[in-house]
């Protein structure tokens, strides 16, 4: 087998802080695959990723799992997110971006499982507390060097692993130890703040430092010593401010290890905000988005003042928007990119509101009675295994935002139960998302 060796068997001390936790967040509902899947040679995962993300998997399959059926899993896994704006999927889009498919397993099959929750600006997962993190690397580096002890490098496996286990021990208040690597562990300290001022690394550190040399007992000094560790040559580290236990501490530190001898990809922090700041410069163009050639990605929009749903194939009018307040929903479905059925996009200068129809008949009567036509804003799918696109109407609407069209039978069925009217399915969509 190719690919990176990670050293899930080796041994690891582990360390908890006294100060207190949380509970259990779900994951949303996933989407099916996609007809189609994104190009990845399984021989890129490494053998003890298999092994892991097997056995988690253990359900349907087992360790001994053939080499196909690993293989379908992964897609089962990835494909799905492979296919959705990598900006609001957060750390997993980054770690997509960069092509490290052991840390994007890792933290896809932690979204299925429910450790972590997409859409949850407190779960570890979001790029806001990724970016984070990496400042307590640098804390854990300087000490460690006036310890004369050589610096961690950073592997994204293992920040993908602390991204888990942090958010789950956020709300279990304990080691959840879904992973063998060292691991530190605290609860409310505050983030941003240095050495001295409400920093974890002031009880992982400084206290336990002081404790043991008072006493010389290691067995108070598990977080110091997992510091300062000379085998430990990789580490991650993770922030999650979603505890919930008394809601007493809501932000949970987490920082695992692992051994130097492991063969691991690895970076300094600053060699990985070198590659965010490329990343996010790719979000920013455009150039980061999947393409799949023939089919179209459909942006959703949402206006937090009118209440209107917008829908476009246009990245710059979908940017457009954004930079005037729209709220950007990621990706609604994926359209052909030509078809024999066009979608028509029209306008109502009085309302503000924009309609989408197959029906010519229907743009016709809309434009006789003042809409104005904008043309075809994208196609429908014509084959027969299409998904469909509900259409609800909200007949309490009194400007914008009386139509809303979505893959997604759950929130057309909640509009519906909670008073808009049910028209059916307004076209087709070659790939969406919640389908069921």
């Amino acid at each position: 087998m190719k690919g990176k060796y990670f050293g899930w068997l080796l041994g690891a001390s582990l360390a908890i802080s006294t100060l207190a936790p949380a509970a259990t967040v779900l994951a949303d509902e996933q989407p099916a695959s996609p007809a189609w899947s994104f190009d990845l040679d399984v021989d890129q995962i490494s053998d003890s990723t298999r092994k892991f993300v097997l056995q988690k998997a253990e359900d349907s399959f087992s360790n001994e799992a053939s080499d196909v059926d690993f293989e379908e899993y992964v897609h089962q896994i990835l494909d799905p997110f492979a296919f959705m704006d990598p900006s609001t999927i957060g750390a997993l889009g980054f770690f997509l971006y960069e092509k490290d498919y052991d840390a994007a397993l890792i933290l896809a099959q932690s979204i299925q499982t429910g450790e972590n929750k997409l859409n949850d600006a407190n779960d570890a997962m979001t790029m806001e507390h990724f970016k984070q993190s990496l400042s307590y690397v640098d804390d854990c580096n300087r000490l460690r060097k006036s310890e004369g002890v050589s610096d961690l490098k950073i592997a994204l496996p293992l920040m993908a692993i602390s991204i888990v286990q942090t958010n789950t021990s956020a709300h279990t208040g304990n080691h959840s130890q879904i992973y063998p690597v060292g691991e530190n562990l605290a609860w409310g300290y505050s983030i941003g703040k240095p050495m001295g001022q409400g920093n974890p690394f002031d009880g992982w550190y400084t206290a336990e430092k002081n404790e043991y040399e008072k006493t010389h007992d290691r067995s108070v000094a598990g977080h110091y010593f997992n510091i300062i560790e000379s085998k430990y040559g990789y580490t991650g580290a993770a922030i999650s401010t979603n505890a919930t236990i008394g809601m007493t501490y809501p932000t949970c530190f987490g920082q695992v290890f692992e051994y130097s001898g492991s063969n691991l990809d690895a970076f300094t922090s600053d060699q990985v905000r070198s590659k965010i700041a490329a990343y996010e410069k790719a979000l920013d163009d455009g150039s980061a988005l999947p393409k799949i050639d023939g089919y179209n990605a459909m942006f959703r929009l949402y206006n937090p003042n009118s209440g209107e749903h917008f829908y476009t194939a246009s990245f710059a009018e979908k940017k457009a928007l954004v930079s005037h307040g729209w709220s950007y929903e990621g990706f609604g479905w994926y359209a052909p990119a030509k078809s024999s059925q066009p979608v028509y996009r029209l306008y109502n200068p009085n309302s503000g509101d924009h309609h989408y129809t197959i029906n010519p008949d229907e743009r016709t009567h809309l434009v006789q009675v003042g809409w104005k036509d904008e043309g075809t804003g994208w196609y429908s799918e014509t084959e027969a295994d299409a998904i469909p696109v509900y259409r609800q109407y909200n007949p309490n609407a009194r400007k914008a935002g009386s139509h809303n069209y979505t893959t997604n039978k759950k929130e057309a069925d909640g509009l519906v139960a909670r008073g808009w009217k049910d028209e059916g399915v307004g076209w087709g969509a070659s790939y969406g998302w919640n389908v069921q």
